[in-house]
């Protein structure tokens, strides 16, 4: 019975012994079949990015090559509006239309090449900034791209545009708008970063003439944001008014201060210190009727080109509640009252001040009808830049008698007839044809307002001539819509 158990055993565990043996083996023959495998699509896809690598085109060798052939490098002007940029400009789009980042990349490299860094983007820079083009933009944002794919640092940058050899001139530089770009995209304060280099190149006097210089439309909010900056550091430094005279240098030369550019400077933080920088100044320059006589001379004749005639007003402004008759015997004594009126009425802009000083010194609209117009010509007057200053007038002394004031002051000079006709005349030939036609709706709402009928203003109209029936034809459509 012994004997009979134990084959039995000895077969089982051989049974055993054999179906493990296989089961390894088929373990270590699949994994080779899987590494195989592996192996095989690895080198079939290196194949497959081989291939597409023979295939692709070389952009760069293409934008180059299309470069020279085009001639593009002999535009000796405006380059990016020329017929021979946009033409290479689209040949090379044209080599990848799914994703044109290459295509742009490689023309940037051609252009660098050819121009140089600087150069290049003080052409992008100046075509953005008259106006350019979609083309220069997009070139522009992928020269700026590639700076920050390169790790270029925001000082690598002012020193490759040379900006850093520009000196007190930098603001004229077409390139620093695409510096602060440059230093925007790479999410920092291009404001704060520009202070930091101009504080180090110069004093607080050339600094701030420096920042003067910087109020312009392109860089309004760059001043604003600088001479804020330089507030700040004042401030810190518990500088008064009188240090920062000083500091500024504006002491040196009392004589000119009204032509120095950092003056407004001084003002501004004055102002921000709750002081009356005028009053100070006035003193220190030593100020009587005579010397502010001779100063505002100097500003009327240099209020384009320098800051004196701005210091003036801003004074006058900022005095609104001191005695204004008194400031306006100063002016009339060295300009008289026509001088002033000719001078604002070539202005572009009405000057509120002026109107306040006439206001204050009792003038009446009739008053500044006949300074602006000397000449007794209403034709002529309603076709100058000084109807705006009259109509601004007139509407700053206000009227409760007169819902259309103006108007209603030109129909009794010269009755509604002529009115009507000789703004029908100005309309196509004045400076501010918009007031004109403005002045026109008016006397049509006046009449209306007054309660004319149709057939009333048509009989008023009634004398033959070409402009009386312009008028009537005017003022059926204005009726009748």
């Amino acid at each position: 019975m012994n004997v009979n158990r134990n084959p039995v055993r000895v077969i089982r565990r051989l049974r055993m012994a054999i179906s493990n043996d296989m089961h390894d083996s088929e373990a270590r023959v699949i994994p080779g079949i899987s590494m195989i495998k592996e192996l095989t699509q690895d080198k079939l896809k290196k194949l497959g990015e081989s291939t597409m690598a023979i295939l692709k085109p070389d952009i760069q060798r293409i934008a180059d090559k299309r470069f020279g052939k085009l001639k593009v490098g002999q535009e000796q002007s405006d380059l990016f509006s020329s017929e021979k940029f946009r033409k290479w400009f689209k040949s090379v789009s044209r080599v990848n239309e799914d994703d044109q980042s290459p295509a742009l990349e490689a023309m940037i490299t051609t252009l660098t090449t050819h121009y140089g860094d600087d150069t290049l983007a003080k052409m992008l820079s100046s075509a953005s900034q008259s106006g350019g083009n979609w083309m220069s933009a997009r070139l522009q944002d992928t020269l700026l791209r590639k700076w920050v794919s390169d790790k270029k640092t925001a000082d690598d940058v002012y020193k490759l545009l040379k900006l850093d050899t520009e000196g007190q001139s930098i603001f004229n530089s077409p390139t620093l708008k695409t510096w602060m770009d440059y230093v925007s995209k790479l999410k920092k304060d291009p404001s704060d970063l520009l202070w930091k280099k101009l504080q180090a190149q110069y004093d607080d006097a050339v600094l701030a003439k420096v920042i003067a210089q910087s109020k312009s439309d392109i860089h309004r909010d760059v001043y604003r944001k600088l001479e804020k900056s330089m507030e700040k550091k004042w401030l810190q430094q518990d500088k008064s008014m009188d240090d920062v005279f000083k500091l500024l240098k504006l002491s040196e030369e009392t004589d000119n201060i009204m032509k120095n550019p950092v003056l407004g400077t001084w003002v501004y933080y004055g102002k921000t210190l709750k002081k009356d920088p005028y009053q100070f100044l006035f003193l220190v320059i030593g100020v009587d009727e005579a010397k502010l006589a001779r100063m505002i001379s100097t500003a009327k004749q240099d209020r384009t080109n320098s800051p004196v005639w701005n210091i003036w007003m801003n004074y006058l402004s900022y005095a609104e509640d001191k005695p204004y008759k008194a400031v306006y015997s100063t002016l009339r004594a060295r300009f008289g009252d026509e001088g002033l009126a000719k001078a604002l009425s070539k202005s572009k802009e009405v000057d509120n001040t002026v109107l306040k000083l006439w206001k204050a010194n009792g003038k009446t609209v009739d008053d500044v009808f006949n300074l602006l117009n000397p000449r007794k010509n209403v034709g002529g007057f309603l076709e100058s830049a000084a109807l705006k200053t009259w109509i601004t007038y007139v509407d700053e002394i206000g009227s409760s008698n007169d819902k259309y004031p103006a108007i209603a002051y030109l129909e009794k000079q010269y009755g509604a007839t002529d009115t009507a006709r000789m703004l029908r005349l100005a309309e196509n030939n004045a400076v501010c044809s918009g007031l004109v036609r403005y002045l026109r709706e008016a006397q049509f709402k006046k009449w209306l307002f007054e309660r004319k009928t149709y057939g009333e203003v048509m009989k008023m109209l009634s004398a033959e001539g070409k402009i009386n029936a312009e008028v009537g034809r005017d003022f059926k459509h204005y009726y009748f819509q």
